[in-house]
């Protein structure tokens, strides 16, 4: 092997870097779900490392939104400006609740995933009201309801009042500022040093929840799994193309995939958003950079 081609190999070891740690969390993933499959009683064990790990992310969601949303809402004086990106988050956030929506309603019209499909009930089932309750959604009736992950759209709201009073109070404020850039600094550090044990954290978990699961139960909805899960990816896949696209344009795409692979495969390990957040947080940023 001559020089050029040595060159031309660490050149490619050099572009999959930033992709190592996404790679070895995919093969956790997989390694997981086979070992779920094949050897669920071994899987069941696994489910205490598993739960270890993802309470740790739990625990760490409540101080990590607050801190960066306040750093961040006390770093904008210009509230107009502030005004308009909350805008075009939440009109952002509409659109892509309402496309996924209406295009699975339109699939499961065209293709009937239940077609074939009888399912007896062995007690009745009794649905509720329907009724949501938007007041404890976005607020708490004491400050100690804000400390909980159940109360996170309580605590966000809070958080961007802090941080808009925090951007408002002259030095005092700067100096608070300051403090809470640290502060965020430090948690991104816990972070991190959580994330390093995801690997095993999410195998494990993903092993016992593959392992949890009625295979009978499965061969029964395969059209419907089947065509949520091609759906699911097609969305994922176009829909971030477009979303990075409109907020940077192609740079903005390369951004996106070199960092969202981490995110994604711990959204799929975990399936909480909220576990998510953790990891997602921190890529979030290296894509801004």
């Amino acid at each position: 092997m001559n020089k050029k081609d040595n060159n031309k190999e660490l050149n490619m070891w050099k572009r999959l870097e930033p992709y190592k740690s996404s790679f070895i969390l995919l093969f956790a993933l997989t390694l997981g779900g086979i070992v779920g499959i094949y050897a669920p009683d071994i899987a069941l064990k696994l489910q205490a490392i598993g739960k270890i790990f993802l309470n740790l992310l739990f625990m760490i969601i409540v101080p990590l939104v607050n801190v960066s949303v306040m750093s961040s809402i006390a770093g904008m004086t210009d509230l107009k400006k502030l005004g308009r990106i909350m805008g075009v988050i939440f009109a952002v956030s509409i659109v892509m609740a309402l496309i996924p929506a209406a295009g699975i309603v339109g699939l499961a019209t065209l293709f009937n995933p239940a077609q074939g499909v009888t399912i007896e009930l062995a007690e009745k089932f009794n649905a509720g009201g329907g009724g949501m309750d938007f007041v404890s959604m976005v607020t708490t009736n004491d400050f100690v309801g804000l400390l909980s992950k159940s109360n996170i759209l309580a605590l966000i709201i809070m958080s961007v009042i802090a941080g808009i009073a925090i951007g408002q109070s002259g030095e005092q404020g700067k100096r608070v500022s300051n403090s809470l850039n640290d502060l965020n600094t430090i948690i991104m550090k816990i972070v991190s040093i959580i994330m390093k044990g995801a690997p095993v954290g999410l195998g494990c978990y993903f092993a016992s929840t593959m392992a949890s699961q009625d295979s009978q139960l499965l061969v029964t909805f395969a059209r419907a799994i089947g065509l949520f899960f091609a759906a699911t990816l097609l969305y994922y896949v176009f829909g971030s193309i477009f979303y990075s696209w409109i907020g940077g344009g192609v740079p903005a795409i390369r951004a996106f995939w070199r960092n969202a692979i981490e995110p994604s495969a711990t959204a799929l390990g975990t399936c909480s958003s909220l576990g998510t957040l953790a990891s997602q947080h921190p890529r979030g940023q290296s894509d801004g950079d």
